[in-house]
């Protein structure tokens, strides 16, 4: 069975010049995508990164970020994912608790202080920096490191059983709980979502989506797993406006948000119908979607499916309506 990353792998190959990702507006195409996430796993490669490794992300989501978590599962690392808004105390106890041996982040301040008091080998700084630490350095710089004989480094054969990830709970009932998947599991969860939702290489699915979580990485992945293309709006939406300016502007097929969007959307005129030609599905997950805001927005988006998804770390979206 292929690897989950390598769904990704076969779809850059087959569509280079498609949009994988718009992030905020700016495109990166699926050629582009591959080759720095190879670029990625090759420099962990170096660095000594080892199978069964773990990686932490801490940083605000962007195509280098999704590059690193692709990249990780192409060395064959476990990603272990932070929430960029996290303290250095919330950030310290998941690198600890994770065992974490390399962090990639766009944090620049005391870095070295963070490595050693995280038992950190490697931290690795997305953009550029200057005055960093020895155990420290910019992703640009490193990948400069880079020669020939790096790039032709095999990267080692990975089972399907292999984790992939960390994913984090809640913590609704008391301190998260770190959930670990493998290949097999993501394959499956995403292929088992894709298929309900009916999605194609057709797809542009929009989200507000980070790296931290299953739902985000399930949000941000997914498109790419089947050829699609992801649409990621770093910032929250305050308005319907916000939403449906960037699904008109995108051709949005898709909506993977949180139950607040869709309450945003309840208060948005039957006009927008008419805007809103390659709108087929909304889903959500994460908290109730109240009837009334589901009437409110099939009243004026009546050929617009609405799917109302429970998950949990553990098993995805296990059941929706």
């Amino acid at each position: 069975m292929p690897l989950f990353h390598q769904f990704i792998e076969n779809n850059a190959r087959r569509t280079p010049c498609k949009s994988a990702l718009v992030i905020d507006g700016i495109r990166t195409r699926y050629d582009a995508l591959e080759k720095r996430a190879t670029l990625i796993a090759a420099l962990l490669i170096k660095r000594g990164v080892k199978p069964g490794d773990r990686v932490a992300l801490y940083a605000p989501i962007s195509a280098d970020l999704i590059a690193a978590f692709l990249g990780v599962l192409k060395s064959g690392a476990i990603t272990a994912a932070t929430h960029p808004t996290y303290n250095r105390s919330k950030l310290l106890y998941q690198l600890k608790h994770t065992g974490a041996r390399v962090l990639i982040t766009d944090c620049s301040e005391d870095l070295q202080a963070l490595a050693s008091e995280a038992g950190l080998e490697t931290i690795i700084v997305l953009g550029q920096t200057q005055n960093i630490p020895a155990q420290v350095s910019s992703l640009e710089e490193a990948l400069h490191t880079l020669n020939p004989d790096d790039l032709a480094t095999a990267f080692p054969n990975i089972d399907e059983n292999l984790p992939t990830s960390i994913f984090y709970t809640s913590g609704s009932t008391f301190n998260p709980k770190g959930v670990v998947v493998n290949h097999r599991i993501m394959i499956a969860a995403a292929s088992s979502v894709i298929d309900y939702l009916g999605n194609t290489e057709a797809d542009t699915i929009l989200s507000y989506s980070t790296l931290a979580s299953d739902y985000g990485v399930y949000n941000i992945m997914m498109p790419l797993f089947f050829g699609g293309t992801a649409v990621i709006e770093s910032q929250a939406a305050t308005c319907a406006e916000d939403v449906l300016e960037v699904i008109e502007r995108e051709q949005v097929t898709g909506l993977h948000v949180f139950p607040p969007v869709l309450f945003l959307l309840a208060d948005m005129g039957a006009h927008w119908q008419q805007r809103l030609p390659k709108l087929r599905y909304m889903s959500s997950s994460g908290q109730p979607l109240y009837p009334r805001h589901i009437q409110q927005i099939k009243h004026a988006l009546p050929t617009v499916d609405i799917f109302s998804n429970y998950g949990l770390t553990e098993c995805k979206r296990v059941s929706y309506l």
